[in-house]
C-alpha cells in the first residue's frame, strides 16, 4: 500500500497589476476609479497566494503610486506567494523614490 504523499508547489508573482484590492488600507483616499480584477482574485485564491506585505503587515499603510489627477495615493506594486514563502519573509520594505 502506497503512502499519501502531499506536495506543496511554491510560487512568488511580482506584480503591477494597477489595481487595489483593500481600498481601505491600500489607498489614501476614496477618489479615483477601484478595478479590482476579479479573475485574478480567482486565480489567487485557486493557487493560494498571499500578498507578502499585507501578510505581515495587515493593517500598515504604504503606497509605491501617487496620482496627481485624483491626488491619492495607493498600493498598486504588490509581491504574492505561497504561505510557506510569506513566512520565512523577514523584511518588507517601501522605498520612496523620485
Amino acid at each position: 500500500m502506497l503512502s499519501k504523499q502531499i506536495y506543496y508547489e511554491e510560487c512568488l508573482l511580482l506584480s503591477d497589476l494597477n489595481l487595489v484590492e483593500n481600498i481601505t488600507i491600500d489607498r489614501s483616499s476614496r477618489a479615483g476609479r477601484e478595478y479590482c480584477l476579479k479573475n485574478f482574485l480567482i486565480i489567487k485564491t485557486k493557487i493560494r497566494l498571499f500578498d507578502i506585505y499585507r501578510y505581515k503587515k495587515p493593517l500598515h499603510r504604504d503606497y509605491s503610486h501617487f496620482s496627481g489627477v485624483f491626488k491619492t495615493s495607493s498600493r498598486l506594486d504588490r509581491i504574492y506567494s505561497t504561505v510557506f514563502i510569506a513566512e520565512a519573509t523577514t523584511e518588507i520594505l517601501y522605498e520612496e523614490t523620485e
